[in-house]
């Protein structure tokens, strides 16, 4: 038979033979060490595995059903660790050492045993898996299997109802009818009878009709008897759907550990003990060492999960940065826009998944979201509220979306996940794709009777509120004071309410006139006008009016004039932060005019408050004060003008005192003898591009820019100014290659190949940058000047 080869040589020397063979091995810390397979098939089925051993026989014994027509020539395929290595294995019994190869066909026979060996990646283990392969008599095979119109998984078949592990559909949302149709092997007159059963449970009898009703979790079971009725098989697929949950409304404090709001005692709870088995072993899919419940209520802001896991070893370390879901944990899925789209794929912008280990680290769509998590004797616990998404729109009673909860299963403190459970979802993962989430209801919020207000803007000018009373005239006035230049404008009346359901309607009374309320929230106000504000609760029988008083007074603060140790400053631009707005320079004799320094401005409008204040950099002054008196201020120093108008408002002035002067324009610059035209000034920081200016341009011959020549840089400058040089090769986008800043341009150039060779350039192509840097006496003002340099000729 082809590849029953036995060998009584024990199979540790040929892992020694491996592993010291060939080359010198790779570092083992940059490889793994875990030798494992998640999944064995041989001829398209798949084995149910059972746990390994480094010891042939050793290992405990899975097993796979395959069909009698795919016995021989059957491809074998195993998924391996990352990085592992896999050899094969087949014998007639397990009493014979097995023989590996890296044949991947194989012929069998029934009850043959068939071995799979894996070496970690870095050679430091293995282990070696058992399988004994069966043979089922195509003469009671199941060939297909329809659900609704679907295909649907039955997987291997087994001799008794509950021998082997089945398939499972996913049926989308719970239709009212179910039709099932199975079909057996061509030509094998076999007879078919099905049956229900809740999961785990045996059914009671076998019927040619099939069942027309299931609940969630429900096993569908499919009996196949040879037409000789020696020979009978059985299948098993279990039934699933969107299950569909109401939750009521409740907002408990989830935040405090080992705390648990009394508000849970009467929730109701959800089974969150649901295998997943893709990303289980087969081990935790047989036999689960872990199960989990949940309660879940829903406020406006998210939905809140309690959620007990009963876990053997649950992961206590104080704080997970990474891999979070190796590690003991919840997962909350939303999708907000289901059911009614119908989407599939992931949750994109309408959901999200919100993470919380058993010690607390949250991670996912956001990581500070409220929740608290601690270890218990059996396990852990976890509290949290998955926040929405929303951005337009308020749940209500009556609104539906996806939602799933799964449990990652893992080893103590050791990142590594062997299990997952599930609420709802059980067919594929939820993080990608949110098709086959369940679907919660939201119900019981009660109507809202506040109908208060907390805050309210007109104009963009914040109001006080006064006190409101169901009657207008009973209200006293808040009021809310607009600059002069807003006055005679329409204006929009912006509240916030304390209720998200609050009806609210508006007037605007010039006068002792009674307000006419309308949907219309833009007026045109003048000073004395009243706006009033009627909001009604939920319950439409809290009613509460605000009255607002409108004062007009001036938001002019522009200044007139401002000296600076009796000079008259030029007045920037002003802003509403000090850092923020434009400096000018006032310049003085010598350092001694700053000893004693006045400043004084005068505003536009006379009733405009002025305060000064100095600092050493562009940072708000901590001493402003209604005096412009400062002694001892230091070069550079900045001085700062603050006007502050009658309605509040208030802007910035910000100027720079020094002494010397603060010309930084170089009269000109030349280049090789050749006048250059000059750009704009800008920055040039280190090897960054230039930016913020323009550049200017020289055009040298192809004799001036030669190889060898010397090519001189010099700039005529203002009094006391001071120049520094530079260049950068230009690379068609402004990628620069710079050199070293100097403070002389008489040589910087020597050798045209400074610039990658002038005389190999055609004419007319930028082939360099000069920069020319000039600071002026007073060091308060500094220009980069940037040189393009052409060769013509």
């Amino acid at each position: 038979m082809k590849n029953k080869l036995f060998l009584g040589i024990p199979v540790l020397l040929l892992v020694f033979g491996l592993v010291f063979t060939g080359c010198e091995q790779p570092v083992a810390e940059t490889l793994s060490s875990e030798a494992k397979v998640s999944s064995v098939t041989i001829a398209g089925v798949e084995a149910r595995l059972k746990d390994p051993s480094n010891q042939w026989n050793a290992a405990e014994t899975g097993i796979i059903f395959i069909p009698d027509n795919q016995m021989l020539a059957a491809p074998v395929f195993a998924r391996a660790s990352s990085g592992a290595t896999v050899y094969f294995a087949s014998s007639p019994s397990e009493l014979l050492v097995p023989n590996f190869v890296e044949e991947a066909v194989f012929d069998f026979e029934d009850n043959d045993i068939f071995y799979v060996e894996v070496f970690s990646a870095n050679h430091d283990a293995f282990n070696i898996y058992k399988i004994q392969v069966r043979i089922y008599s195509s003469l009671a095979a199941l060939s297909s299997l329809t659900i609704n119109g679907l295909d649907a998984p039955y997987g291997n078949p087994g001799t008794a109802w509950d021998s082997e592990r089945g398939g499972a559909l996913f049926a989308g949302y719970k239709p009212d009818n179910w039709t099932i149709s199975a079909a057996a092997t061509p030509n094998s007159n076999a007879l078919i009878k099905y049956a229900k059963a809740s999961g785990g449970t045996q059914p009671d009898s076998f019927t040619t009709a099939p069942p027309t009703a299931f609940d969630w979790g429900d096993y569908l079971y499919v009996q196949v008897t040879s037409e000789q009725g020696d020979l009978t098989y059985y299948y098993k697929t279990k039934i699933l759907y969107h299950q569909e949950r109401t939750i009521q409304w409740g907002q408990p404090d989830v935040t405090v550990a080992q705390t648990i709001d009394p508000i849970w005692d009467n929730v109701p709870v959800f089974d969150v003990s649901n295998v997943y088995p893709v990303d289980s072993t087969a081990d935790f899919v047989a036999n689960p060492d872990t199960s989990a419940w949940a309660k879940v209520l829903w406020d406006y802001d998210g939905i809140y999960v309690l959620m007990e896991v009963t876990d053997p070893d649950p992961c206590t370390l104080d704080n997970v940065t990474s891999d979070q879901h190796l590690y003991d944990s919840v997962e909350v899925f939303l999708d907000e826009d289901r059911p009614a789209s119908g989407a599939t794929g992931g949750y994109g912008n309408d959901g999200g998944q919100y993470r919380i280990g058993s010690q607390g680290t949250k991670s996912g769509t956001a990581s500070n979201f409220p929740g608290s998590a601690w270890v218990t004797n059996n396990g852990y616990v976890i509290q949290m509220r998955a926040p929405f998404r929303w951005a337009q729109r308020n749940p209500d009673n009556g609104t539906k979306i996806g939602f799933d909860i799964t449990v990652n299963v893992c080893h103590g403190n050791e990142p590594s996940r062997y299990g997952v459970l599930a609420w709802n979802n059980v067919v594929d993962a939820c993080y990608n794709n949110v098709t086959n989430f369940g679907v919660i209801n939201f119900a019981g919020r009660p109507q809202e009777t506040d109908a208060s207000l907390t805050s309210v803007t007109i104009g963009g000018k914040t109001a006080t509120l006064g006190t409101p009373n169901a009657n207008y005239g009973s209200a006293s006035a808040g009021s809310v004071t607009l600059g002069a230049s807003q006055a005679d404008s329409s204006l929009a009346v912006m509240p916030i309410t304390t209720g998200r359901k609050t009806t609210l309607k508006y007037a605007k009374v010039t006068g002792s006139s009674a307000p006419s309320f309308g949907s219309d929230a833009s007026f045109t106000l003048n000073a004395d006008d009243i706006v009033y504000i009627q909001a009604t609760a939920e319950n439409g029988t809290s009613v509460l009016v605000y009255k607002i008083d409108v004062r007009v007074l001036s938001d002019d603060t522009s200044l007139q004039s401002v000296s600076i140790a009796g000079q008259t400053a030029t007045i920037g631009n002003s802003a509403a932060g000090f850092t923020a707005a434009e400096v000018k320079v006032v310049t003085v004799d010598d350092e001694s005019a700053l000893a004693s320094v006045s400043v004084m401005a005068q505003p536009t409008d006379t009733l405009a408050g002025v305060k000064y204040g100095t600092s050493t950099a562009n940072t708000n002054p901590l001493n402003w004060s209604d005096s412009g008196a400062f002694a001892n201020l230091t070069n550079g120093a900045y001085i700062g003008v603050e006007v502050t108008a009658q309605d509040g408002t208030v802007n910035y002035y910000k100027f720079r005192i020094a002494y010397g002067n603060s010309d930084a324009v170089p009269i000109s610059i030349t280049v090789g003898s050749v006048s250059a035209t000059l750009g704009t000034p800008g920055t040039y920081s280190g090897y960054g591009p230039f930016a913020d200016g323009t550049v200017g341009s020289v055009t040298l011959t192809a004799d001036q820019a030669r190889d060898g020549s010397t090519i001189m840089v010099a700039a005529t400058l203002p009094s006391g100014a001071t120049v520094r040089y530079n260049w950068g090769a230009d690379f068609f986008g402004g990628n620069y290659t710079a050199g070293e800043w100097n403070t002389t341009g008489a040589g910087l150039f020597a050798g045209g190949s400074a610039f990658g060779g002038f005389v190999t350039v055609p004419a007319g192509v930028n082939n360099a940058l000069i920069f020319v840097e000039v600071t002026s006496e007073n060091g308060l003002i500094v220009n980069v000047y940037a040189v393009s340099c052409k060769v013509n000729g």
